[in-house]
């Protein structure tokens, strides 16, 4: 059987919403600063973010977070940009 892909919210900070693409616990999108490389991640943990599960785009540094669906690891839900002044020194 093959793996069903699905799409998934992709949220950016300044509201706009895009579309990633999902399969299982792993996702891709393309970033909106129009990096040639799609960005590939796959979820983390249900409520805290670690600097393992975050994504960053080369092309202009943003990072993002593949939100897992009811628990850790699960399949998903969400993509989301993550705020660089809130997310400073989570693994220190």
């Amino acid at each position: 059987m093959t793996q069903k892909q699905k799409e998934v919210p992709l949220e950016y900070l300044n509201g706009k919403i895009g579309v990633a693409i999902a399969t299982g616990n792993n996702a891709a999108w393309l970033c909106s600063c129009g990096y040639s490389y799609p960005l590939v991640g796959r979820s983390g943990l249900f409520n805290r973010i670690t600097d393992k599960s975050k994504i960053q785009c080369k092309g202009c540094g943003k990072h993002f977070y593949v939100a897992p669906d009811g628990g850790d690891y699960k399949r998903v839900r969400k993509v989301v940009e993550l705020d660089q002044q809130k997310i400073r020194g989570i693994d220190d």
